[in-house]
């Protein structure tokens, strides 16, 4: 796992029996899907950043169904069908029905949330990475699970050369790579530690800051640029 670029931070076993186990998995599932104990006002930061217009991408090395109730816990991914649909990435072999279905979704008036985890990723940027990236653009959200450091600067390093404008935001050393390859890169200081923040231009407490500091500060610095210039 640490080769592939995933933190390993130790490993140990025991016997256990099958109630015990099975009452530790419930309590680690919802461990992990608990936004508002991570970070306060989560959802509602996202929701308004998509009403701004800016389009939100999570990349993250949760696996695949920790990634999607993340989601849709965080408002990235529509809760009820007929407003939205999850297009999930993992048939490489037809890449050009993925483009039709991501074209139909967005055309019946849907909110499209694409989701892929970090192996078919490797194989779609190795191949197919204009077609994905043309999906990917189109989403109103994008979802990358089960991705490495390099994989998620690369993620970012796409997005740039396709003429977006791009902020990166994370907590943890993990997160430097993309934090650094961003337009803007914003670091969480937190129980992550501070390699983040150190490594980013502007330092948060929380990610709910991040919207008064696009929405207000960023709105005040592009217009007092713009006035200069």
């Amino acid at each position: 796992l640490a080769q592939q670029g995933l933190r390993t931070l130790c490993v140990a076993f025991r016997d256990i029996s099958q109630d015990e186990y099975t009452e530790w998995l419930h309590g680690y599932e919802q461990a992990m899907t608990l936004v508002s104990g991570r970070d306060e006002a989560v959802p509602e930061t996202i929701a308004t950043l998509r009403a701004a217009g800016v389009k939100v991408w999570m990349l993250t090395g949760d696996k695949f169904s920790t990634a999607v109730q993340i989601g849709n816990a965080c408002n990235l991914i529509e809760n009820t069908k007929d407003e939205g649909e999850l297009l999930v990435c993992d048939n490489v072999d037809n890449m050009v029905q993925t483009v039709h279905r991501a074209k139909s979704i967005i055309n019946s008036g849907k909110v499209l949330t694409v989701i892929i985890d970090g192996a078919n990723l490797e194989v779609y940027m190795a191949q197919y990475s204009d077609e994905f990236m043309n999906v990917a653009m189109m989403a109103n959200s994008v979802i990358c699970c089960r991705v490495t450091p390099h994989q998620k600067a690369l993620i970012v390093k796409e997005v740039k050369e396709r003429g977006h404008t791009t902020l990166a935001i994370g907590d943890g050393g993990n997160d430097v790579g993309m934090i650094q390859e961003a337009d803007v890169g914003v670091g969480i200081a937190g129980r992550e530690g501070l390699q983040a923040s150190r490594a980013s231009d502007f330092s948060v407490g929380r990610f709910k800051h991040l919207q008064k500091m696009m929405l207000v500060h960023g709105r005040y610095a592009y217009s007092r640029t713009s006035l200069v210039a």
